[in-house]
C-alpha cells in the first residue's frame, strides 16, 4: 500500500509568465519565488508547504498534481509491480516517481530524500 503524506505541488502549464503571475496574484496566490530561466513561478497556498508552479516550458497543458511520499522508488516499483508505467525524475529535494492517467493529467510521488529538512515532519512508518 502506498503511503500519501500530503500534496507536493500542483503544476500548471501556462502560455505566457509574465501575463500569468498577475492573473495568480489577483486570485489570492502569493509568489513566493521566480525561475526566469526556466519560466517558472512557485505561489504559496496557505500555510503548507505545497504550492502552485506555473511554467511555460511544459510540453503538455495537462494537469499535473504531486503528493510527498517516504520513498519514490519504493513507489515506482509497487506501481511496476502492479502493471502502471513511470518515470523516475531526479529533483533538487529527491526523488519522484511520475504517472500519467488515461487522460493525459500527470501524478507524481515525490520525496525529499535530497533536503528532508524541507519535507513533512517525519511520523514512523507503518508496519
Amino acid at each position: 500500500m502506498i503511503e500519501l503524506l500530503g500534496i507536493d505541488n500542483v503544476m500548471f502549464h501556462v502560455g505566457d509568465i509574465e501575463i500569468a503571475i498577475p492573473f495568480y496574484e489577483r486570485c489570492g496566490f502569493v509568489l513566493k519565488f521566480r525561475v526566469d530561466e526556466k519560466q517558472m513561478a512557485l505561489f504559496d497556498i496557505g500555510s503548507e508547504g505545497p504550492g502552485l508552479v506555473i511554467r511555460t516550458d511544459e510540453g503538455s497543458p495537462a494537469g499535473r498534481l504531486w503528493v510527498e511520499v517516504r520513498n519514490a522508488d519504493d513507489v515506482r516499483q509497487t506501481l511496476l509491480e502492479s502493471g502502471t508505467r513511470s518515470s523516475r525524475i531526479e529533483t533538487a529535494t529527491g526523488i519522484t516517481c511520475e504517472i500519467v492517467d488515461p487522460f493525459g493529467n500527470r501524478i507524481g510521488f515525490a520525496d525529499y530524500s535530497k533536503r528532508p529538512e524541507l519535507g513533512r515532519r517525519r511520523l514512523p512508518s507503518k508496519g
